[in-house]
């Protein structure tokens, strides 16, 4: 909950509140045209309705990350220990991935939660197994069995994503050489699994298309598929960068945070005996579905941090059973002891840390805008992709009563001055909004004749103001560099 209210608005959020302003046809089948299951914005939509601030929307996410916290801590103190459920909790706490799903008003935060469910669902299912737990087989529950489904297919229809969390997860017990054994254990699983894979199907089905369509123009970068950004994909599940501190020491924090994890991940996996009806799921999505990731990006561009993230909270409960079977020794005991106040610093550097540089430099701009320009000044976006997201800090963010006419400016500079020169006709000013990012404007180039500027230096986003020479400048501005025409 702290990080929804610390953290920036993100450029993909923007899209969600723009997305759940349409109507009921449009919105589905806008998500659909940009591969996404349409479920959580339907939610979404149902509850915008009775809010109006846009932070607001983030709230469903802590919602569903809690719940995901509280189901997993329960069945890891059912199926493993107390002690377990405890170490479990402040891994919880101290995980980058978690806060940042946590918070963020997309799908994720409703996927972690119907896959939280699944991997407890799953635990207890094969809790009953006596292959699992060297006890006398008992039959698990309809409600286990149906809880298992309803969450598997929950996740396959909530995103693409989720289609591989269900089938990682579905291929649990097959991990184990003793419950392969048993064939009306395995035959039974197999027959419940049929709901969740004719889901998985459907979904594949109407999504995948559209994600073919857009895979080689997909909107994320192609990281070729190497050790180093494998490397920064998982540094980014297990550290938060600690800020406000010498480089050497975040450094050294950050070393001791990733090496004590990919340590504890390890003992946990190493612990399979120990712990298998909890081990079995939350192995399978904590290596499956990273795996599936990969070899997907093959083809488009998946190696997205966020993406791996949702293998986090199976990392976390694997990594909660090595921490459960170090804690047993004394000198492991007084080692987590150590270690411990360096994961929960990370966990709430993350949930303190502002987020998107980008969408906040326009987020300043905006605010620039607003205290200078009037109704009769027209703003441009450079490039026009940003007309969105600097419309949506302009006109809705925060109950904004600014209403500025927004347009989108060409890329190139010769289109970039006509369109000036005509919008100067009938406006006081126009002002230019540009990342430079995406490539330096030379104002020179695009300013029309008999036409005035002001520059605000401003790093990365460049704010320009243009008006008549035979105007003066808007009120109260610092005209840094007047250019007569």
């Amino acid at each position: 909950m702290v990080a929804s209210v610390a953290h920036d608005y993100s450029k993909d959020e923007i899209v969600t509140f723009y997305s759940i302003q349409m109507n009921w046809p449009e919105l589905t089948a806008n998500r659909l045209e940009n591969t996404h299951s349409p479920l959580y914005f339907w939610l979404l939509k149902l509850y915008a309705n009775a809010v109006g601030d846009p932070i607001a929307l983030r709230y469903p996410s802590a919602l569903f990350a809690a719940v995901s916290v509280g189901v997993l801590t329960g069945v890891m103190a059912y199926s493993c220990s107390a002690a377990a459920a405890i170490l479990l909790g402040v891994l919880f706490l101290s995980s980058p991935a978690l806060v940042e799903l946590g918070h963020f008003a997309r799908p994720y935060g409703l996927l972690m939660a119907f896959t939280a469910i699944g991997l407890a669902c799953g635990t207890v299912v094969l809790q009953s197994n006596g292959a699992a737990n060297q006890a006398q087989n008992a039959s698990p529950s309809r409600r286990s069995w149906l809880f298992l489904q309803v969450s598997l297919i929950g996740a396959a229809v909530t995103m693409m994503a989720g289609v591989l969390s269900a089938l990682a997860i579905s291929a649990a017990p097959y991990l184990s050489k003793r419950i392969r054994a048993d064939r009306g254990f395995t035959r039974d699983w197999l027959r419940k699994m049929i709901p969740v894979f004719i889901a998985c199907a459907l979904v594949v089905l109407i999504l995948s298309p559209h994600i073919w369509a857009r895979a080689g123009s997909y909107w994320a970068d192609r990281y070729p598929i190497s050790f180093e950004t494998l490397e920064k994909i998982f540094r980014g599940v297990f550290t938060h960068k600690f800020t406000q501190m010498d480089l050497r020491l975040r450094s050294l924090m950050q070393g001791l945070v990733l090496g004590s994890s990919i340590i504890l991940f390890c003992i946990g996996i190493a612990k399979r005996n120990q712990f298998l009806s909890m081990y079995l799921p939350t192995v399978a999505l904590a290596i499956g579905l990273p795996s599936i990731l990969i070899a997907l990006s093959l083809h488009t561009g998946l190696l997205v941090p966020r993406y791996f993230y949702l293998a986090a909270p199976a990392i976390l409960c694997v990594m909660a059973l090595g921490a459960s079977a170090v804690s047993r020794n004394r000198i492991g005991l007084v080692a987590l002891i150590m270690v411990a106040p360096l994961f929960v610093s990370q966990g709430i550097g993350a949930a303190l840390s502002t987020g998107s540089q980008s969408i906040a430099d326009l987020e300043t701009a905006s605010k620039t805008i607003a205290r200078f320009a009037d109704d009769r000044d027209e703003v441009i976006a450079s490039p026009p992709s940003r007309k969105k997201h600097l419309g949506f800090f302009l006109h809705d963010w925060r109950n904004s009563s600014a209403r500025f006419n927004l347009s989108g400016g060409p890329r190139n500079e010769e289109e970039l001055r006509r369109q000036i020169e005509l919008l100067l006709r009938d406006r006081r000013a126009v002002w230019l909004v540009a990342e430079r990012r995406f490539g330096e404007i030379n104002l020179d180039n695009i300013k029309p004749e008999r036409v005035r500027f002001c520059r605000l230096e401003t790093e990365p986003v460049l704010i320009a103001v243009f008006y008549a020479a035979s105007s003066p400048p808007p009120k109260g501005m610092d005209c840094l560099n007047p250019k007569p025409g």
